[in-house]
Parts: structure tokens; C-alpha cells; sequence
């Protein structure tokens, strides 16, 4: 049993509201330029660099004593700094004032040692500071740390440091017991684990107030020392760590939403709060499945932010709207039908217009005995054939009677909505196209006083529907036009990832919606959704919504630049799918993606290379076309793949890559 608990002090019990310590000098900087109206950023920029330097500079020079103390930084700051009306004694009132301003106690830190205390273990707190003994426990005091009886050695004082291994040798002096009967918790793996240790004392690294993903990606993504995206950065960890933590451990689902959703959902959501007061708009209306979770952080941070803009949830999807918006069975008044990005198979489309594939498949077996489900449709004549086919008086009878059928019932479902209302309102979506917001306005049209709405979105391609299409729109990104070449933050948004993204960023607690009965009730594509999906969606949801409450309002800044929120927005999604970490990846293998809007012909969104696969890769394409070995298709998202495939199968795959090269 220990007798005494001894932590570091700072980024273990302390925590600073900047997320480097070096932003405080930035802070004084800015303050000590307003006292000077003469003073530009340039000088900003030497006395953050002469800050650092001095600090160097006096270290280097207290042999043999192993720390400095602020007083001596200060001096030599001062003359590096000259002609300067500042004094050396003025600057460490003011560095110490900034310091008090910013520190406040770390949750976890507070809680173990006050678990010790309730334990009888003496406490002590060792640190490598420049900082005096008397500032150091004048902050541990206020933040309830601190108490008479309690050993605190920092190095300034001593000349002696936790890294050399010294200042533990007189913590084992002053607190009179045997090296092993002191255990030491801090943040850095040498000074507090490595040193202690080869003491005899126990070391034990704890990671309370690092940085976490997130807050890192942040770090590399400023635009500038003291811009608004390090600003969040710090704010992120702060709210973080002074905060109970949501769970004693965290589950896949907190590492997902750490290092994506939380960050993006609020990113937006704030983007969406401010585009709809700017605009005028009273309630967004947010659809179905894609802005689910969207449409819930967005709600929790209008009520922080005092927004006061209504968040309402709208159970649509392409096709809900698309089938009840025609009036005509033609080419020009359903676009819908072949899309670009659809394989165009026979039960695909047959599908969208609620055919049963069996039933008209075996009407048209005379004249084209050759088609079935899977009849790939991508030829014009097949495509006129088809089409023929559909014109038909019966056939097109029944797509107009089921239109209308869905339309009446749509209509219902928007009215019980508040859509008719004449509240100022918009469409939120995830994007790409605005085929669901021209359906919408198109079905809702003939309602007396129906304004078209306007859409907000996260994504849109440079192939949408124009304004004068019931389609007016802004997004927080805009697909690059195809004569630019696209930045790598933009690229995400004209390739395959848009989809990975919609079943990522979509997941949702009900099925597909598909339709709406007479009375307006929502028909869903399956009746429930699968268990292990809910209990998914359950564990993610109350991640974010812990998330949102903690550090949701730490991203309203960031979204107000609106340059700068895009291009944070698209790097933060580039980065994200090109480097899940294997823990949030873990929340995510049971979704499956699909471009289709019924989700047929789905494939698991992540799927670890087998050996088999890995191994037939080795050969070279002439001899596995020669022995008809087939092709092996990529999954949804290759970069999550090969993240949790075993580490033996990815060598086997770097050998094969190695070899096809050779083959070259």
C-alpha cells in the first residue's frame, strides 16, 4: 500500500484554457501592444519568439542548478526586447496574472486525489516549473488541491528537476518514507514514469489533460498563432478535462464522435444557426436520415446559444419525394430515374416506381425475354425500350395512380409538419444534388400561400438543379468545378467518399422512409431496424449529445468566417477518412453503403482484407485473367478496410503491391 500519492502539476492537475502553453505569451503580447498604439503584429511575433528564447537562454545558463526562475527569464527578456519601457518585475506580475487566469483544476486529477485523501494517503505535488512554490500553491489552493499538510516541491526553488530524476531523490527525503511506499502520476513518460521508476518509486503516466485527437488535428489546421481555430482547440481540451467525464471508459462510440461527428455536427450546426438569423428564418426543417444527428446537436445548441431557431425533423428521402412530385410518365418529368451515379438495373428502377419486378417483368417477357433485375439498362436503345415499355397506357396508369396516392398522403404528413404554416422556414440536407428540395417544393407547390423552401447543406456537386428549379440553395462546401484541380480537403465531395460519408455521417434510428400512406403516416422500407444498428445508434447518439453539452459552444467562433469554416469543415472530413483511428472504426462495421435510394445492392461499409484475398493479389493481371480469377472488389471505404485488417494480411497485401510494381 502507498504512503504518499505524489502529481505533476500542470497538464496533470492543472489545466491552462490555451491548449499550448505558449498562447499565453501571445495573450501578453496583445495586452502589452494596447499600451502601445505604435506596436504592430510584427512586434507580436518577436516577443513570443524573444519569450521563448530567454527562457532558453536562462536555462542554458544555470548550471549547475537544473531550472530557472521567472524573474530570470524576464530580465534577459527585457534586454532582448530594448528600447522597452517594461521592467523585468512589471513582466512577471503580468506572465503570473495571465497564468492565474487561465489554470482551473482537472476533474479526474481532483477526483483521485481525493480518493487518496478519503484513503490516508499523504499527497505531494512535484513540478518542473519556472514558476515560485508560493504562485504554484496559491493556484492548487483556490482550485480545492491544495491542502495544509501537503508537500509540494516545484525546481525553480530547489534547482533541482523531476527530469534528471534529482527533485524525486528530495521527495523521498522530505516525505521520510521508502522510495516504493510513493507512487507518482504525471503526463510525461520520462519525468514522471521513467525517472521514479529507476528510483523504486511507482510511476504511472496518466493522459487527463492531453490533447486528443481532435484538439491535435485542430493544432495543425490554425491558420495563424492566435487565430480563432487554436482558440477552439484550447477551449475543446478545457471543457473537456474540468468536466466530468461522460463514462468511466470510453466506448467506441466516444472515440467516433471525438474524432468526427462531434467536431463536425457543431461545426455545421453553429454555420446553420447563424445562416438562418441572417436570413430571416424562424425553423429548419431537417431530413431524414442523413441530418438525424445533425438535426439533434443543432436543436441542443440553439437552446445554448439563445438562437431561438426552431429545429424540426423531417422524414423524407429521395424516394418519398420523388415518385409523388410527377404528374407525367416521361423522361423530362422524372430525372430522377437514371442518375449518373446509379447503376441503372432493371429492379433498381423498377423500385423507385413501385413496381413489382415479377409482375411487369412478366408482362414484357414476349417482347424482351432476355431482362431481368439485374438487366444493366446503360444502352440507349435499352433505355428507349424501357421506356416504351412504361408509356404503356396500363403501366403508366399505375406509376400516375401510386403518384397521386403518395402525394395526397405526403401532403398530409407536411401539413401535420407546421410546413404550411408560413413560419420562415429552410430545408436542411446533408447534399449533393438538391433532388429531395426540388421534389418537396414541387409537391408543395399547389398548396395556397406555399413559399419554396430554400436549403442549406454541407456538400453540393457542380451537377445540381439551378434556382429556378425550386432548388435555391447554399452550401457550407462547393464541389470545385471540373477544369480546377480540386485541393485535397475538396476532393471528398466528387468521389466515393460522398456516399461513405452519408452513412456515416446519416446513421439514424428508423428505417429508409419510402412513402407516405393516405393519412399521412410514414412508410418505411423495413418495419424496424436491426438491433445490433439501434444499440449502435443509442451508444452514438448520447456520446454526441455529452459532447454537444460540453464543448458544443467552443465551435460557434470557427463558424463565423465562413472562408475559413469551409475549408476546416473539408479538411476535417479529408483527414478523418483517410486516418479513422481503429477505435472509432469499431462503431462503425455494421453499417453497409449503397448509392441506390432503396439501398439495394448494399456492401459492407468496412471489410478487412482475408488472407485468400491478400494472396491472389500476388499474381500478376495476365495470369489471373489467363486462370479467370476474379476481380476483388474494393469495399465502400478501402482506407477503414486495411485499417482493421490484421497486420499480417496487410504485409502480405505490401508484398503484392511491391510485386505488381516489378511486374511494370
Amino acid at each position: 500500500m502507498i504512503k504518499v500519492a505524489s502529481f505533476d502539476v500542470f497538464d496533470t492537475c492543472l489545466v491552462r484554457r490555451v491548449i499550448v502553453p505558449s498562447m499565453l505569451f501571445w495573450k501578453m503580447a496583445e495586452k502589452l501592444r494596447a499600451l502601445d498604439s505604435h506596436l504592430d503584429r510584427e512586434w507580436s511575433e518577436a516577443f513570443v519568439a524573444a519569450r521563448i528564447e530567454a527562457e532558453r537562454r536562462a536555462l542554458s545558463d544555470t548550471a549547475p542548478k537544473e531550472e530557472t526562475t521567472l524573474a530570470e527569464i524576464w530580465r534577459r527578456l527585457v534586454s532582448m526586447m530594448q528600447p522597452w519601457e517594461f521592467t523585468a518585475e512589471a513582466g512577471c506580475a503580468l506572465e503570473e496574472a495571465e497564468e492565474a487566469a487561465s489554470l482551473e483544476a482537472v476533474f479526474s486529477a481532483a477526483e483521485s486525489i481525493k480518493h487518496q485523501r478519503l484513503a490516508g494517503v499523504r499527497i505531494a505535488f512535484v513540478s518542473d516549473t519556472y514558476l515560485s512554490s508560493a504562485f504554484v500553491q496559491t493556484q492548487l489552493t483556490r482550485c480545492g488541491l491544495y491542502q495544509l499538510g501537503d508537500l509540494l516541491l516545484v525546481s525553480s526553488e530547489h534547482g533541482t528537476a523531476k527530469r534528471s530524476g534529482n527533485l524525486f531523490r528530495e521527495l523521498i527525503r522530505r516525505a521520510g518514507v521508502a522510495a516504493e511506499d510513493i507512487e507518482h502520476c504525471g503526463d510525461n513518460w520520462v519525468s514522471d514514469v521513467v525517472r521514479p521508476r529507476e528510483l523504486g518509486l511507482q510511476g504511472r503516466l496518466v493522459t487527463w489533460a492531453t490533447r486528443n485527437k481532435a484538439e491535435d488535428e485542430l493544432l495543425t489546421l490554425r491558420f495563424s498563432e492566435d487565430d480563432a481555430v487554436t482558440a477552439a482547440a484550447g477551449a475543446l481540451r478545457f471543457q473537456r478535462v474540468v468536466s466530468p467525464s461522460p463514462s468511466p471508459s470510453k466506448t467506441s462510440a466516444h472515440h467516433l464522435v471525438e474524432e468526427f461527428l462531434g467536431p463536425i455536427t457543431c461545426l455545421m450546426g453553429h454555420w446553420l444557426l447563424q445562416q438562418a438569423k441572417r436570413e430571416g428564418k424562424e425553423r429548419l426543417y431537417f431530413a431524414a436520415r442523413d441530418a438525424r444527428l445533425l438535426w439533434k446537436t443543432t436543436a441542443r445548441l440553439s437552446d445554448q446559444t439563445g438562437a431561438a431557431i426552431q429545429c424540426r425533423y423531417l422524414k423524407v428521402s429521395r424516394q418519398a419525394l420523388s415518385l409523388p412530385s410527377i404528374t407525367e410518365v416521361t423522361p423530362e418529368a422524372m430525372p430522377w430515374l437514371f442518375r449518373y451515379f446509379e447503376r441503372p438495373l432493371l429492379g433498381r428502377l423498377l423500385a423507385k416506381l413501385e413496381l413489382a419486378p415479377k409482375e411487369f417483368l412478366a408482362q414484357w417477357s414476349k417482347k424482351y425475354p432476355t431482362w431481368n433485375e439485374a438487366t444493366d439498362l446503360v444502352e440507349g436503345e435499352a433505355r428507349d425500350a424501357f421506356w416504351q415499355c412504361l408509356r404503356h397506357r396500363d403501366v403508366a396508369e399505375r406509376v400516375l395512380l401510386v403518384a397521386n396516392t403518395r402525394r395526397q398522403g405526403a401532403l398530409r404528413y407536411f401539413e401535420r409538419s407546421g410546413l404550411f404554416d408560413r413560419t420562415p422556414s429552410a430545408f436542411v440536407d446533408l447534399g449533393w444534388h438538391l433532388t429531395c428540395q426540388a421534389a418537396l417544393n414541387g409537391v408543395c407547390r399547389a398548396v395556397p400561400g406555399f413559399s419554396p423552401l430554400p436549403g442549406y447543406y454541407l456538400g453540393l456537386k457542380h451537377r445540381r438543379k439551378g434556382p429556378a428549379e425550386d432548388a435555391a440553395a447554399r452550401a457550407l462546401i462547393y464541389e470545385s468545378a471540373p477544369d480546377i484541380p480540386k485541393a485535397a480537403w475538396n476532393q471528398w465531395l466528387g468521389g466515393w467518399r460522398e456516399t461513405v460519408l452519408e452513412h456515416v455521417f446519416g446513421m439514424a434510428d428508423h428505417p429508409s422512409v419510402t412513402g407516405y400512406g393516405q393519412d399521412g403516416e410514414v412508410i418505411y422500407r423495413k418495419k424496424e431496424i436491426a438491433a445490433l444498428h439501434g444499440t449502435k445508434f443509442s451508444e452514438v447518439e448520447s456520446a454526441l449529445g455529452d459532447y454537444v453539452e460540453r464543448s458544443g459552444r467552443a465551435w460557434a467562433a470557427l463558424a463565423e468566417d465562413e472562408s475559413s469554416c469551409r475549408r476546416l469543415a473539408g479538411e476535417w472530413i479529408h483527414r478523418f477518412f483517410l486516418r479513422p483511428s481503429k477505435e472509432a472504426l469499431e462503431a462503425l462495421r455494421h453499417l453497409e453503403a449503397s448509392s441506390d435510394q432503396n439501398n439495394l445492392g448494399a456492401t459492407p461499409l468496412i471489410r478487412p482484407n482475408t488472407v485468400k484475398e491478400s494472396l491472389s493479389e500476388l499474381w500478376p493481371q495476365w495470369l489471373k485473367s489467363t486462370l479467370r480469377i476474379p476481380r476483388i472488389e474494393e469495399s465502400a471505404w478501402p482506407e477503414a478496410s486495411e485499417m482493421t485488417t490484421p497486420r499480417s494480411v496487410r504485409m502480405i497485401k505490401k508484398v503484392s503491391r511491391i510485386a505488381h510494381r516489378f511486374y511494370r
